[in-house]
């Protein structure tokens, strides 16, 4: 079903496999979603003005990363929520929305002193 429907989209989606660092758009995007990028990368502020020069004027990309989480493919840690909307806002971006949901259901002090994963999506904008 799914597939049927984004069958009417299959001209104006473009799937591009490249690094980031080297990728030269030839236009600017309405929207881009990158999941579970930021942590993976050991310069995530560089990865997010990147984004920004990639997006059209007004235009929206879909972002998620996490806290606490010190994963051995974790090149890059956020210690807390404020540490990644900070970074975001400070590259130009609004965040228009936001979901924030820790991978265990206790208190926050337990999710820090037990390094509990935070998870973090936003849908941003370019301002």
């Amino acid at each position: 079903i799914v597939s049927t429907n984004l069958e009417k989209y299959k001209d104006s989606i473009e799937i591009i496999h490249s690094d980031v660092f080297d990728f030269n758009p030839n236009f600017l995007y309405k929207f881009i979603t990158m999941g579970e990028v930021l942590e993976h990368v050991e310069d995530p502020r560089g990865v997010l003005k990147l984004i920004y020069s990639f997006l059209a004027h007004n235009g929206k990309a879909y972002i998620s990363t996490c806290t606490n989480c010190p994963a051995i493919d974790h090149v890059y840690h956020f210690k807390t929520i404020d540490e990644i909307r900070e970074m975001i806002c400070s590259e130009g971006f609004r965040i228009d929305s936001e979901v924030i949901e820790p991978a265990e259901c206790c208190s926050e002090e337990k999710l820090i002193k037990r390094k509990i994963d935070i998870l973090y999506g936003a849908i941003i904008s370019k301002g």
